[in-house]
C-alpha cells in the first residue's frame, strides 16, 4: 500500500486523511483582498452577504475541525490578496494570517491540504490575458514559488490547480463562470497554459522545498453502465451547456455542422467524454505530454495550427499523488461517442499558448488594496522564515516577477452575458440516479486508473452533495448522508483492495458561495447563519464525525 513519504513538515501525511475541504473566495471574506475575476460576476454585496467570513472567524471554525475529528483540512491561497496588485511580492498582512492559520492546524494535528490555484485568477492577470497568455504561466510559476518560500515550513501537502476543465471550458469557452468568455477557441489556448502551468509551479514548490509533495485535482468523468429504470440519463459534462447533443461545450448547432472524418481520428469517432472530458488534462499531468489519440481530435476540432505535437511539456514530472473530484458519473451509451465539430479554424490571433505575446499596451493595473484586518489568531503570529522574499522583500529565486509588457487588451465578459441567479451547474438532487450507483462508478474508476496507472497515490479532494438553501429543516440533511455514506464506503473497500486511495475530503466544511450558482445551493457540514454568521452542524457533521471516530476505533480501513 502506497503512503505519504515521511517529510520535515510539524504534520506529516497520516495512514489516512478524513477531512473538509473550501476554497478562499468561497469562505473568506472580501475585505484587504485586491481584486479578482469573480468579483465581476458575484456583486461584492452579495458576495459579502454569503460569505461565512472564513478569514476573520477562523478561531471558531478551528474548535469546528477540532470537533469533527478530521486530520486534514483542504483550503486553498487567494491569489488576489497575497499580491493584490501585480506580481511582486507578497502582501505582508496576509501572509501572516495565513501563516497564523497554518500554524493553528498543524499544532491541532491537522495536516494542511493547500491548494494554490481554486480559480481566483487576479483581476490584474485577467488584464494580462489570462489563461490565453503565457504571461499568466509565469505569474502563476512566481505566485508558487513565493509560497513555497513563505508556508513551506507549515505545508507539506500541495494542489498546484484545481479542476483545470472547468477553468479551460466554463470559465473560456462557455461563459459559465468567470472570466465568462464565451469563445471555443479560447478552450484549447487557455487548457494548454493550464498544462503548462501546473508543472512549473510545482517545479517551483520543490524548488523552495525538496519534500514537497505536489499534485493536481481534477474532475474526473466516471460513466455509469446504463441508467437505473426511470431515470433519465445525465447528460455528459461536454454537452450540458452546449444544448447541442453529443457536442462539446460551448458549440451550437450552427457552429458544428458536421463531425470530423473518422479516418482523422483513427477510424472510429472520438469520445469527447474521455478525450476532452479527462485525457486533455490527465495525460499532460501524468506523462508531460498529449497523447496522440487527444491530438488528432485536437487537430479535428480547431486545425492543424492546433496539433500540440509529440514533445513533452517543459519541466514536466510526474505529480506525487493526483486529486479526484467527484460528484457523480454519467450515462453515456454507444451512440454518445460520435460528435458533432465545432469548426476547424485555429485559434483566435494572439491566442496560442506558445507563441510571443501579442502586441498591445497593458492597463495599467488596480492599485494595492489595502492590507488584511481580521483579528489576530489567539496566540503570537509566527513570522516567515529568513530570506523567504514575502511580505514586499525580496523577488522570486527565478529573479524579478514577470512583466505584462505587450500584453493584449483586457479580456471582456460574452457579448449579452447576464447573470441569472440559481442552481446552473448543480441539479438538486443531481440527477435522481440513486448514490449507491454513483459510488459505484467511482470506485470502477478508481480501480481502473489504478490498474493503468500502479502506484501513483490518489486522494479524493472533493466528494460533497447539493441542495437548495433555505428549505424547512436547514440542519437536516439525510439525503446528503446517504450520498457520502454510500461514496466513503466504497473509498475505503476500494483502499482495501490494493488501490492507493490516501485520503477522503467530504465538500464542504462550511456553507460558502457556490460559484455561478452563488447562494442558492449549499454543501456544507456546517451550517452557516446569515447575518450573524452563527455555525450549526448538520446532521452529515455529526455523522461524519462518528463515521470518523468508527474508523479509528476499528483500526486503519
Amino acid at each position: 500500500m502506497s503512503t505519504p513519504a515521511q517529510v520535515s513538515a510539524p504534520v506529516s501525511a497520516p495512514p489516512f486523511w478524513f477531512g473538509v475541504g473550501s476554497s478562499a473566495f468561497q469562505v473568506e471574506e472580501g475585505a484587504g483582498r485586491g481584486a479578482g475575476i469573480w468579483d465581476q460576476l458575484v456583486p461584492p454585496a452579495l458576495a459579502e452577504r454569503l460569505s461565512p467570513r472564513h478569514w476573520s472567524l477562523f478561531d471558531q471554525d478551528l474548535r469546528l475541525l477540532q470537533w469533527l475529528g478530521v486530520n486534514a483540512y483542504r483550503l486553498s491561497l487567494s491569489w488576489p490578496r497575497l499580491q493584490p496588485a501585480g506580481p511582486g511580492g507578497f502582501e505582508a498582512g496576509a501572509v501572516r494570517h495565513y501563516r497564523s492559520m497554518l500554524q493553528a492546524l498543524v499544532d491541532s494535528g491537522i495536516a494542511p491540504l493547500v491548494t494554490l490555484y481554486h480559480w481566483e485568477l487576479p483581476i490584474w492577470a485577467h488584464h494580462c490575458g489570462g489563461w490565453l497568455h503565457p504571461f499568466t504561466v509565469e505569474a502563476a510559476t512566481h505566485f508558487a514559488a513565493l509560497a513555497g518560500q513563505a508556508f513551506g515550513d507549515l505545508v507539506t501537502n500541495w494542489i498546484t490547480i484545481n479542476e483545470p476543465w472547468c477553468v479551460a471550458f466554463l470559465g473560456y469557452g462557455t461563459a459559465r463562470h468567470a472570466p465568462a468568455l464565451n469563445n471555443p477557441t479560447a478552450i484549447w489556448p487557455a487548457a494548454c497554459n493550464l498544462n503548462r502551468a501546473h508543472h512549473s509551479m510545482a517545479a517551483a514548490l520543490k524548488a523552495a522545498d525538496p519534500s514537497a509533495r505536489v499534485g493536481l485535482a481534477l474532475n474526473i468523468h466516471a460513466r455509469l453502465p446504463s441508467a437505473p429504470p426511470g431515470i433519465t440519463p445525465r447528460p455528459q459534462p461536454l454537452t450540458a451547456h452546449s444544448g447541442v447533443p453529443s457536442a462539446p461545450p460551448g458549440f451550437t448547432a450552427a457552429a458544428a455542422p458536421s463531425p470530423p472524418a473518422p479516418a482523422a481520428l483513427g477510424g472510429t469517432p472520438p469520445d469527447w467524454l474521455q478525450l476532452l472530458g479527462d485525457e486533455l488534462f490527465l495525460g499532460p499531468a501524468l506523462d508531460g505530454a498529449y497523447a496522440p489519440s487527444l491530438r488528432a481530435a485536437i487537430t479535428a476540432l480547431w486545425g492543424e495550427s492546433a496539433d500540440p505535437g509529440a514533445t513533452r511539456l517543459p519541466g514536466a514530472q510526474a505529480p506525487d499523488f493526483l486529486g479526484v473530484n467527484y460528484y457523480g458519473a454519467y450515462v453515456v451509451g454507444p451512440e454518445d461517442g460520435a460528435a458533432g465539430a465545432p469548426p476547424t479554424s485555429p485559434p483566435a490571433a494572439g491566442a496560442s499558448p506558445t507563441g510571443p505575446p501579442p502586441a498591445g499596451t497593458p492597463p495599467t493595473p488596480p492599485p494595492a488594496g489595502a492590507p488584511p484586518t481580521g483579528p489576530p489568531l489567539a496566540g503570537a503570529p509566527p513570522t516567515p522564515p529568513a530570506g523567504s522574499g514575502v511580505g514586499g522583500l525580496a523577488p522570486s529565486p527565478e529573479g524579478a516577477p514577470p512583466s505584462c509588457a505587450n500584453a493584449p487588451p483586457p479580456l471582456g465578459r460574452a457579448p449579452g452575458w447576464e447573470h441569472v441567479p440559481g442552481p446552473a451547474i448543480w441539479q438538486v438532487p443531481p440527477d435522481g440516479v440513486p448514490p449507491a450507483a454513483h459510488a459505484a462508478a467511482l470506485r470502477t474508476w478508481l480501480t481502473e486508473f489504478a490498474e493503468h496507472r500502479p502506484g501513483l497515490p490518489l486522494v479524493i479532494t472533493e466528494n460533497g452533495y447539493p441542495r437548495r438553501r433555505g428549505g424547512p429543516h436547514p440542519l437536516r440533511d439525510p439525503e446528503r448522508i446517504e450520498f457520502l455514506e454510500a461514496h466513503l464506503r466504497q473509498v475505503l473497500a476500494a483502499r482495501q483492495a490494493e488501490v492507493p486511495i490516501e485520503g477522503y475530503f467530504a465538500w464542504s466544511f462550511l456553507d460558502s458561495i457556490e460559484w455561478d450558482s452563488l447562494g442558492d445551493v449549499e454543501f456544507g457540514l456546517i451550517a452557516v447563519e446569515g447575518g450573524t454568521r452563527a455555525r450549526h452542524p448538520r446532521q452529515s457533521a455529526h455523522w461524519y464525525r462518528d463515521r470518523i471516530a468508527a474508523e479509528r476505533l476499528g483500526g486503519e480501513p
